[in-house]
């Protein structure tokens, strides 16, 4: 019986969160282009040294199996080796095409899945439901591959 409950209570939370309201703004297209660029750009300046470190690894491992000493060992050894032999910022070079592509297509895909989003949950007074967001991000990302 309390097992019985508990399901009842697991299926009404998920009810409830699927009947959540789209929050709404009153920002331009422009400006919500503007801002998931922005989102993206800083998540990427963070996570850059990270994939720079991991590509240095990758390549030294394949040319250890070719013979060749290994120089680096794990990524914070990489990641201050880089900073102490090339200079801090020798860490975020070769970022600016990752930014463009940002600029891009990320954009593009945040701003067209909201707009698709209101769009498509402008009527519906019960939330917004699972196959409205998949067609919503379909067509984003539809949308994206096309530009």
């Amino acid at each position: 019986m309390a097992h019985e409950k508990e399901n009842k209570k697991k299926l009404y939370a998920e009810e409830d969160i699927s009947k959540l309201a789209v929050i709404k703004s009153n920002d331009t297209i422009a400006m919500k282009y503007m801002m998931c660029v922005a989102a993206a750009s800083v998540a990427e300046g963070a996570t850059y040294p990270l994939d720079l470190t991991k590509t240095r690894l990758q390549i030294q491992g394949e040319m250890a199996s070719g013979g060749s000493k290994a120089k680096y060992r794990g990524m914070f050894r990489t990641a201050m080796g880089i900073a102490k032999e090339e200079g801090l910022l020798h860490l975020w070079r070769g970022m600016l095409p990752a930014l463009y592509r940002h600029a891009i297509y990320t954009g593009f895909r945040m701003s067209a899945y909201e707009e698709i989003r209101n769009q498509l949950s402008k009527k519906d007074k019960n939330g917004f439901s699972l196959w409205k967001k998949v067609v919503a991000g379909m067509m984003a990302e539809i949308g994206k591959s096309v530009v």
